[in-house]
């Protein structure tokens, strides 16, 4: 459709950029962007952001002014350029998603034992939690939070490499007491339909019906 009109096509990967896959969802899926957007876990926390796009896309930067709040920061390259050193070295996105499968898997399984409606749609390494309503969404975080689970509703659900054995041991008794309590306040009767979908994806990236119900096939 961008070429069809004629414009750029930008995409946001300030989330998913180091985590989603190597070389981030474009790569992955194969999306012919013109620019993209990365922060965050460039350079672990040091502040540091990148805007990435084709020679062309880029050449529009020498004709006009492209800000950039990190630009003297030089402490910030080193700690971006060791990052992508580690991340080569140890394999941190295998890992993402190797901890991230473990972790959406805990959830799911959990939630199906406890009876509980829910899906749980994603990638192993950044997924989502969608409840009946968003007074479930909202009651489920609520218990979450009372038993050491820190989340919100809406939330994105994301692993890091430092989820390991003992991680999981914590997590699973903490998850089983939050959906035990959750259980006993909350109608169990309520189920997921359309309407849950697109008012959770209202709430969590402001996406309008339409454009919710024509993608119900990436609902998984």
């Amino acid at each position: 459709m961008a070429r069809l009109h004629g414009v750029l096509l930008m995409v946001d990967e300030v989330l998913c950029g180091l985590r989603y896959a190597k070389g981030g969802y474009c790569r992955k899926h194969g999306v012919e962007a013109d620019l993209i957007t990365l922060a965050k876990g460039i350079a672990q926390g040091v502040g540091l952001s990148v805007v990435a796009g084709t020679a062309d896309a880029m050449a529009g930067a020498d004709r006009a002014y492209l800000g950039n709040t990190y630009l003297r920061e030089n402490g910030a390259f080193v700690a971006g350029n060791l990052t992508q050193e580690i991340f080569e070295e140890a394999e941190i996105v295998a890992r993402l998603g190797e901890s991230g499968s473990a972790l959406r898997t805990q959830f799911k399984t959990s939630f199906e034992r406890s009876g509980i409606p829910a899906r749980v749609l994603g990638s192993d390494t950044m997924f989502d939690i969608v409840l009946p309503s968003q007074r479930h969404g909202r009651a489920f975080a609520q218990r979450c939070l009372q038993h050491g689970i820190y989340t919100g509703y809406p939330g994105k659900y994301m692993s890091n490499a430092s989820m390991d054995e003992a991680f999981f041991r914590a997590l699973l008794p903490a998850l089983e007491r939050a959906l035990t309590d959750y259980r006993k306040d909350e109608d169990m009767a309520a189920q997921i339909t359309d309407a849950s979908m697109v008012e959770y994806f209202a709430q969590a990236f402001h996406t309008t019906e339409k454009a919710c119900l024509s993608n119900k096939h990436y609902w998984t």
